[in-house]
């Protein structure tokens, strides 16, 4: 497995260790009662951590800021504290609220605390890598030029609508497994590029909607629905009605989850699906067309070529030859 594409689950009390020969790494060394914490490694310079406290207490891990890396804290839903070791200074978490953090020196560890209903994401990105992604001497960037560059930074911010969209999707990755990291990463860089852009007029439509967690769950229902009934799918208007949303909100919420229109998203999963089948070579074409809703062998043939720009079946015969 690549080193940068493990994904570390922790347990409760069970430390996750740096990698030998790893200059930096979020490392979690204890959780306690949070019921989901999840840590990525997209490359050698940025890291994210997903943080879900699904359970009914209240729930706590203690972790680490490293010198030389931008962190980044958002609290997407729920409240709780950054408490930093050993000099119990706090900083609260609200809902909506993000902090950035900078420590060109020391190593700074924290206990996060989050409270049940709480979800938090965690990214960290070598500061000389941020830099490079903008214009030379960038205002936004202040804090790394010249001296500022051995200083603390610290700042917090309002999580603006726009920024929601992005975030969620990192919690609701839904991409084919060998581009997922690439995923990962392109929203990582989505967020960066919002927390830092400047716009005159920012979208505050953009999707207040996906705040809501009751509208986020309806909408991954939607999701499971249309896995379910693949063959033959609900209409966007019964399929509305059955997770208990108007059809508007059930097209921009799924588009801005997904990032496809719904039908544009069942087309393609279709395919991904039709692809894996005709990888394993012994299913048929037309009972592949079947499986998956198709009125026939031709209209399944048409679609997987426009897709993937070949046929089902050279594709096939790409495969074992």
């Amino acid at each position: 497995m690549n080193k940068f594409a493990t994904d570390y689950f922790i347990s409760t009390y069970k430390p996750i260790l740096r990698p030998k020969n790893d200059k930096y790494h979020i490392q979690i060394m204890k959780n306690i009662n949070i019921s989901n914490v999840k840590v990525i490694r997209l490359d050698q310079y940025i890291e994210l951590a997903l943080c879900e406290n699904q359970s009914d207490t209240d729930g706590r891990l203690t972790a680490s800021l490293f010198p030389g890396m931008v962190h980044f804290i958002f609290s997407i839903s729920g409240s709780g504290k950054l408490e930093f070791i050993p000099s119990q200074y706090a900083l609260p978490l609200v809902e909506g609220e993000y902090y950035a953090l900078y420590n060109p020196v020391s190593e700074a560890p924290f206990e996060l605390v989050l409270n049940k209903g709480s979800k938090t994401l965690l990214i960290q990105i070598e500061a000389k890598m941020l830099h490079s992604y903008f214009l030379p001497n960038s205002s936004e960037l202040s804090f790394l030029h010249g001296e500022n560059a051995k200083k603390k930074f610290y700042k917090k911010e309002i999580i603006e609508p726009s920024l929601f969209v992005p975030l969620n999707q990192l919690f609701i990755a839904d991409s084919a497994e060998n581009t997922l990291l690439l995923y990962q990463k392109a929203k990582v860089l989505e967020v960066m590029s919002i927390c830092f852009g400047k716009r005159e007029n920012p979208d505050e439509e953009a999707c207040p909607f996906l705040r809501d967690e009751d509208n986020v769950d309806k909408i991954r229902a939607a999701k499971r629905i249309l896995i379910a009934k693949l063959a033959n799918p609900p209409s966007l208007k019964d399929l509305s009605k059955e997770i208990g949303l108007n059809e508007y909100n059930l097209k921009t919420g799924f588009k801005n989850i997904y990032g496809v229109p719904v039908m544009t998203w069942l087309s393609n999963y279709k395919m991904e699906l039709a692809r894996k089948h005709l990888m394993d070579n012994s299913t048929k074409i037309n009972e592949i067309a079947d499986q998956l809703g198709y009125n026939s062998a031709s209209h399944f043939i048409e679609s997987f070529k426009k897709k993937f720009g070949i046929t089902p079946k050279k594709f096939q015969q790409s495969i074992s030859s």
